[in-house]
């Protein structure tokens, strides 16, 4: 195709001019001409450009082009090609900008595009790319540049695969997403096609039509109804969902007038929450939009009152008179003022007794709030404390006394569960008393200590030896005189100056030549102190008389062989250590310990694995003790005899058989041998006997040796006086036989230029020698190609050539002894392999013909066909549409399209490999067919099903026949059916394609549960509609209401019409007439009754059923706040009551005025003259008259206390933290209570 076209040249002029336009547009690019016109523009910016620098007008079949148009005439469509770039390694970068456009989400781009699909195919590749800069047509300069359209929304065939473009016209459809707002911009198709040109390898021809933008329509939104959201109090977590339904994608919804309430933020998904900072009624507008722009607004308002008190007050423990000033801390939040007599800065000052303590607390959003406790003050008691005898420090622990009230605690250093210590000094002693109600004083007194003797340091045990002097000392302070004493045994008693002793009655006794009678002697010391405190002992000490060693038992002499083990032992009294030495010959020296030395230090000296070397020398001990002189024991001396040792090692011997050897082993300090055999299971002695002489002698000879002493293994085995015995080194006899085949070579076959091998094995060989006959007597071979191995057991022949064909060849084996050993002669035959001679040629066939591929080969014995079908080559078999799989000519018949593009060969085989292998050839079968994309009838009876037909094999054009005259590709308008079109190519070729348009069940509505309305005025009737048939899900739309559901509730009596709509927008109504019962009428009686001070509502009379009673007609009317038959009376009020009949209440109500003309308004009595205004009131209440008002209960109109203040002379109270209704105020005074109606707005 590509090289008609090279040759083509197109001139277009381009006009641009600037036009107001609607956003939606449909090019079919009928004349392109007009396009600038229309706000298209054109740049070419490939690399080099070609001699098409822009897109042009499309050239069909009859002008000589590749196809025709989508739609309309043949030529509407606008194309680019190849030219656009020159050469054949250009880059083609050719764009057609739309006009302006204001972009949104959910605008829909849809167009037609395809390639030329005869002759060779080129990959070919376009990009539609979007700018948002508004009219801009900015693409950059150069073939890789993007200017303002760097965002890509699709790209056909995006890697240039051949075949990836389609070659029929084929719809797109791209969706805009992802535009924060709506955008002003342009689209862009881009022809972008790299190794291009007219010698390039990836450009080609490429067609676009009925390019369609349609702008997205916004929806109908609705949202939350408008008005009055849920309330919150100041200072609590709210939150409360704005929702909606219609938005494009994710909505978003924002605060567009007016304002939340101060903390409370309106989330892009529609919550409001946070926590609200202020009170009032705040009202805004909210506006959801979505990602195409659209947007819907709805007024709202949310009210935040008060919150409840916050205030929190713990108890106040309870304080004594004495504890001075108590912070006041119990109250919460903090920030709050505390006050009441005895309170100033926070403090409260006990001296002011019990009293009621107040904290007003203003919160973050000025709300007024305040909690009042009582504070309990109790009188501390009176203590005393009596003066304390002087005592010693170690008199003992002394009962503490004197302390009044009784029952307190005594504390002070060294008191401890009312006792003194006197161990700890004189100390100042507290006495302190608590009372029953936790509160305390106390009193002080001094107790003065006397100190006793205390020792520093104590004496020492002193360990000396016989006849030496020692001494024991002590240091003590607030000692007057000392005394020693000695236990001998007996128990202690005192020392008086004389031999041994002196210093008896001092701080030093001193014990002179000390004996070791007095070995053992325990030794104190008492010392007296002040007088009337008691003396101190020291701890006892011991005195230690040591004597010096002696020998008890003397070490003994030893022989022993070398290498053995051997010891000498001494015992020796008063030892405490010894040291062993030895005398070599040049006096004695001391013994460490190391090889062969251990226990140098010890009462036994070891010797381990003594050597010859120690033979003769002397040893003695040496003990030590804590007394001297040491003591030495007798010398004994240590001798050593040793073991046999092998001089002169047998060798081995190695003769052949019959022959006569000997073994010879000499040893030192042997007395006799033994020669040994090992057969291979072992050593054992050797008897003289034939063939062995000399066993048992330095040398063992064997006489006229047979084969079966091969291998034998001979040693000797010495004796001495001393083990171990000595054994000399084994050696073998060997006994060599002559060579003997014993595995004769076989005769080979191979094919020419293989490898081949003869082996032979012999027994007893050392060396091989191969042989060849060429036809005139054999002679030996060297090895050089194609030979190698010629003295090994292998002679290996590689790359035969066919001259080696009918060589004989034998082996000969040699070995240490005669004589040597022939092998059997074999032949060597060589073969040759086949080759193709003939080639097969490719066919060119209709679908249904028949074709054969013939091929031929030399040396061939038979022939195996194969097919690539498109993932390797793989076996013919004989089976339809195939014969001759295996012969020279492989027939096909009756080919299917199937068979289109396969590709086969021939393998010949032979006697030899390789195999020979023909050259592949191709077979085309032409065919024609189609594909079809429909859309099936969306309403039952409907009429709206389409057919779109992309034909395909063959060659182009195509004509079709759907039957009655109708000739067109496409179908639309259909009805459900079945619709067959007959498809022919250019060749006369046809094809037939059957498509059914299907269309859904009828979709029915009726009428299911129906519940009128039970009571006459309310909206409690509901109606569910049931439908089947049409396309599921179901939409549902109730009218005049009812909403969108399958069942309407909340219906009031009238008639309803619901529409069901289904997934295709099928629609079917059905209609429901909702009923109600008669209206109940309001209770009779009296319209003014009267009743007594303190009466409730149930001495009032209303002739009915399930009476009701209401503090106003719209509670009534609404059937809220209904009031229960305790509810106290107010004078001059009228009261509302209603029935219920048959579970409906009535609408209406009878209206009572109660009244008791005894008593005033309110139901204050002559002497009460208390008002309260402003009545509604928001904030502040506030009482007139000069009575003195003591409390104030606050009750709910159903007689339910909901507060209650002491009041302390005030005339106004803060009920800002009331919610909105009416409630009943009674207000105590010295003259009676006066009950009062109030409304909290």
């Amino acid at each position: 195709m590509r090289n008609f076209y090279r040759k083509i040249g197109i001139l277009l002029i381009v006009f641009w001019a600037k036009l107001i336009f609607a956003q939606s547009f449909t090019e079919n690019f009928d004349n392109i001409s007009t396009l600038a016109g229309s706000g298209w523009y054109q740049q070419n910016n490939s690399a080099p450009a070609g001699t098409n620098p822009v897109w042009f007008q499309g050239n069909p079949p009859s002008s000589g082009g590749p196809f025709i148009a989508y739609n309309g005439a043949e030529n509407a469509y606008i194309a680019c090609n190849f030219n656009s770039t020159a050469g054949g390694t250009g880059v083609i970068s050719n764009w057609l900008l739309t006009p302006n456009r204001t972009f949104k989400n959910g605008d829909v781009i849809t167009f037609y595009t395809r390639k030329y699909d005869v002759g060779q195919d080129y990959p070919d590749r376009m990009e539609v790319r979007l700018s948002t800069n508004g009219a801009s047509t900015n693409v950059g300069s150069g073939a890789s540049a993007l200017g303002d359209f760097t965002t890509l929304l699709l790209s056909v065939n995006p890697s240039l695969i051949v075949g990836g473009y389609p070659k029929q016209w084929t719809q797109y459809t791209i969706t805009i997403s992802g535009l924060p707002a709506p955008t002003s911009g342009r689209l862009a198709f881009r022809y972008f096609v790299t190794a291009a040109g007219p010698t390039g390898t990836n450009s080609d021809y490429i067609g676009l039509d009925n390019v369609v933008y349609t702008s997205y329509t916004c929806p109908t939104f609705t949202m939350t109804a408008s008005g009055a959201l849920a309330g919150g109090s100041a200072g609590n977590s709210y939150s409360t969902a704005l929702t909606q339904t219609g938005a494009l994608g994710t909505p978003s919804f924002v605060v567009t007038a007016g304002a939340l309430p101060p903390g409370l933020t309106l989330s892009s998904s529609g919550t409001i929450s946070g926590t609200p900072t202020a009170t009032g009624t705040f009202n805004f507008t909210a506006t959801v939009s979505d990602a195409s722009g659209c947007s819907r607004s709805q007024a709202y308002s949310i009210t935040v009152v008060c919150p409840s008190n916050p205030i929190t007050m713990a108890n106040f423990p309870a304080l004594c008179s004495n504890a001075g000033l108590y912070t006041l801390t119990e109250a919460s939040p903090a920030g709050g003022i505390y006050s009441g007599i005895g309170v100033s800065g926070g403090q409260f000052d006990p001296v002011a007794g019990t009293q009621t303590i107040t904290y007003d607390y203003t919160d973050p959003y000025g709300c007024a709030h305040t909690l009042s406790k009582t504070i309990t003050v109790n009188t501390a008691p009176t203590v005393t404390l009596a003066t304390f005898a002087e005592t010693c420090s170690n008199g003992g622990v002394i009962a503490l006394t004197g302390g009044l009230p009784a029952g307190g605690t005594y504390s002070g250093t060294g008191v401890s569960g009312g006792q003194f210590d006197p161990a700890s000094g004189t100390q100042t002693i507290t006495y302190t008393y608590t009372d029953a109600n936790g509160c305390s004083a106390s009193a002080s007194k001094i107790i003065t200590v006397n100190p006793t003797t205390v020792i520093s340091t104590q004496p020492s045990a002193s360990t000396i030896c016989a006849g030496a002097n020692t001494t024991f000392a002590v240091a003590a302070s607030n000692a007057t005189s000392y005394q020693w004493q000695v236990d001998q045994g007996a128990g202690f008693s005192n020392i008086s100056n004389g031999a041994p002793y002196s210093g008896a009655t001092t701080s030093n006794l001193t014990i002179t030549t000390a004996t070791a009678g007095l070995n053992g002697y325990l030794y104190r010391v008492v010392m007296t102190g002040q007088a009337g405190c008691s003396s101190a002992v020291s701890n006892n000490a011991t005195l230690t008389v040591n004597s010096a060693p002696a020998i008890t038992s003397q070490p003994s002499a030893s022989t022993i062989c070398a290498g053995a083990n051997t010891t000498f032992t001494v015992a020796a009294s008063n030892a405490t250590g010894y040291q062993w030495q030895v005398d070599q010959g040049a006096g004695f020296s001391n013994i460490s310990n190391g090889a062969p030395y251990s226990g140098a230090t010890t009462a036994t000296l070891t010797i381990t694995n003594a050597t010859a070397g120690l033979n003769g020398y002397v040893y003695r001990a040496i003990a030590t003790g804590a007394c001297t002189p040491n003591a030495t024991s007798n010398s004994v001396a240590l001798t050593i005899n040793s073991a046999p040792a092998i001089t002169s090692q047998p060798s081995a011997s190695t003769i052949c058989a019959g022959a006569n050897t000997t073994f010879t082993a000499t040893a030192s300090d042997a007395t006799g041998y033994q020669w040994q055999v090992d057969q291979g299971a072992g050593f054992s002695n050797i008897s003289n006997g034939a063939p062995y002489s000399g066993a048992t002698t330095a040398t063992l000879t064997i006489t006229n040796a047979n084969a079966g002493l091969n291998g034998y293994v001979y040693r000797a085995i010495a004796t001495g006086a001393c083990t171990p015995n000595a054994t000399s080194n084994s050696v073998a006899l060997t006994i060599n036989s002559a060579p003997a085949i014993t595995s004769q070579p076989s005769a080979s076959t191979i094919c020419a230029g293989a490898n081949t091998t003869f082996t032979v094995a012999a027994s007893n060989a050392t060396g091989y020698q191969w042989q060849v006959d060429q036809g005139a007597g054999f002679s030996n071979v060297s090895n050089g190609a194609p030979y190698s191995g010629a003295t090994t057991a292998t002679l290996t022949i590689t790359n035969a050539t066919a001259g080696l064909n009918g060589y004989v060849y034998r082996a000969i084996a040699t070995g240490a002894c005669t004589p040597n050993a022939r092998s059997n002669s074999v032949a060597l035959t060589i073969n040759s392999a086949p080759a193709i001679t003939s080639q097969p040629s490719a066919s060119t066939i209709c679908e249904g013909a028949n074709t054969t591929f013939t091929a031929t080969a030399s040396d061939a014995t038979g022939y195996q066909w194969q097919v690539d079908q498109g993932s390797g080559f793989t076996n013919v078999s004989n089976t339809a549409p195939y014969s001759g799989a295996t012969t020279a000519t492989l027939t096909i018949t009756n080919a299917t399209a199937g068979l289109n593009g396969y590709v086969y060969r021939a393998i010949a085989t032979g006697a030899c490999t390789p195999n020979a292998t023909s050259e592949s050839a191709t077979l085309t079968v032409s065919s024609v067919t189609g594909s079809t994309t429909k859309t099936n009838v969306s309403c039952n009876t409907g009429s709206n099903g389409t057919i779109t037909l992309t034909p395909s094999g063959g060659t182009a054009p195509y004509t079709f026949d759907w039957g009655n005259g109708i000739i067109t590709q496409d179908r639309t308008g259909l009805a459900a059916g079945e619709y067959t079109v007959i498809i022919k190519d250019a060749n006369g070729c046809t094809g037939s394609l059957s498509i059914t348009i299907t269309e859904p069940t009828a979709l029915v509505a009726t009428a299911g549960t129906q519940n009128n309305v039970a009571c006459n005025g309310s909206a409690t009737g509901s109606a569910t509609v049931n439908v089947t048939g049409g396309t599921g899900a179901y939409t549902y739309s109730w009218s005049p209401s009812g909403g969108t559901a399958a069942t309407a509730s909340g219906l009031a009596a009238g008639e309803y019409v619901v529409t069901v709509t289904d997934a295709n927008n099928c629609q079917t109504t059905q209609s429901f007439t909702i009923t109600e019962a008669e209206a109940v009428d309001a209770p009779t009686g009296a319209a003014t009754q009267t009743f007594e001070a303190g009466d409730t509502l149930s001495v009032l009379v209303a002739t009915g059923e399930g009476i009701k009673w209401y503090a106003t007609a719209d509670d009534a009317t609404n059937h809220i706040n209904d009031l229960p038959l305790s509810t106290l009376i107010v004078n001059n009020t009228t009261y509302f009551a209603t029935q219920t009949v048959g579970g409906c209440e009535s609408k209406t109500s009878l209206a009572v005025l109660a009244w008791n003309e005894d008593l005033g308004v309110n139901n204050a009595n002559g002497k009460i003259k208390i008002q309260i205004y402003p009545n509604p009131v928001r904030e502040v209440l506030h009482f007139s008259g000069q009575d003195k008002i003591n409390k104030i209960v606050i009750m709910s109109i159903d007689g339910k206390k909901v507060s209650e203040k002491t009041m302390l002379g005030e005339r106004k109270l803060n009920v800002h933290t009331l919610i909105q209704g009416t409630y009943l105020i009674k207000i105590f005074t010295d003259k009676g209570v006066q009950t009062i109606k109030f409304i909290k707005n």
